[in-house]
């Protein structure tokens, strides 16, 4: 089995392929505002997407998908603010996203919550 650190990276490296299939140019990855990090942040349709990548390799401690919780999304929301303020990017123009891949025998299962605010 993978260590978590290898393991998140290789999510994060099979969302940000997934996403660019999907016409997604990624333009930031592992952004840090103190303790709060955004793992992608990419561009599609004049829109800037914060994206969470949860990653899990066995379902001992539940899927990727229940790893989105509301302490998830209110940290991801600070850090859509600190970037906004940042990158002088309009907070109308910012989508929260997440991105659950579980990997059942060594196959990626990806689901993607394009906005998970609406």
């Amino acid at each position: 089995m993978l260590r978590k650190d290898a393991l998140g990276q290789r999510g994060e490296d099979a969302a940000c392929l997934f996403l660019s299939k999907q016409g997604h140019e990624i333009i930031a990855r592992n952004i840090r505002f103190s303790s709060l990090e955004i793992d992608i942040i990419s561009r599609f349709n004049k829109q800037i997407h914060i994206i969470e990548v949860k990653t899990r390799a066995s379902s001992l401690y539940g899927t990727a998908s229940d790893a989105l919780n509301q302490q998830k999304i209110k940290n991801m929301k600070k850090a859509a603010v600190l970037y906004s303020s940042q990158e002088k990017v309009s907070l109308e123009r910012i989508t929260l996203g997440f991105i659950a891949i579980d990997y059942i025998d060594n196959l990626a299962n990806i689901k993607y919550y394009r906005d998970i605010l609406g």
